[in-house]
């Protein structure tokens, strides 16, 4: 576009801002107007945009699949040989388990490891004692480190408490101590089952 052109361009309403730039395949100085800050335009023409793409290779995202151009630069700099299309799809595919930093979870900032289970970040204490007594642990339940190291998740380290209140218990001497002070109500609850 000419500088006169452009100049008309911006005389309309929504047209208000002029930027110049240097075109990416033929070198030459170009005008254009854009609506919003984010729209860059790096190429003088159509023509242009499409002879740089002639040079391009269209791979497909590792994760997504979308089909992209990328030059052959940078499909080289990929030591993996996996390519993405975006940032996002490269961070999506970095995290968790595929991350060369990957140690098998993390440790929370009160000293929980934190794992990753079905997309979802869980606490490992918990994940690890729901599979040893086969269920799902209830909202009133909790798993208490017996040496106090919140990131030792040994079974053997771990007990299950209850904590209707503010303090826990150990869910073997609630039962010994409701059994001990309330046979009745045990027995009556014990038999309506």
């Amino acid at each position: 576009m000419t500088l006169e052109n452009a100049i008309k361009r911006c005389e309309k309403p929504k047209w208000r801002t002029l930027y110049s730039g240097i075109c990416k395949a033929c070198k030459k100085l170009f005008y254009t107007t854009a609506i919003g800050f984010f729209q860059k335009q790096f190429f003088c023409s159509q023509k242009c945009s499409t002879e740089t793409n002639k040079n391009k290779e269209l791979i497909s995202c590792f994760v997504c699949n979308k089909k992209r151009w990328k030059r052959p630069e940078q499909i080289k700099q990929s030591k993996s040989g996996k390519l993405f299309c975006s940032r996002k799809c490269f961070s999506k595919y970095i995290t968790g388990k595929n991350s060369p930093l990957w140690k098998g979870g993390h440790i929370n900032k009160y000293g929980y490891r934190k794992i990753y289970k079905n997309g979802k970040q869980i606490h490992e204490h918990r994940y690890i004692f729901e599979n040893y007594i086969g269920r799902k642990l209830k909202p009133f339940e909790n798993v208490h480190h017996l040496n106090g190291q919140r990131a030792d998740n040994r079974i053997e380290n771990l007990e299950l408490w209850c904590k209707p209140q503010a303090i826990g218990q150990r869910v073997s001497d609630l039962v010994h101590f409701i059994c001990k002070y309330y046979p009745k109500e045990t027995k009556k609850e014990l038999f309506k089952q």
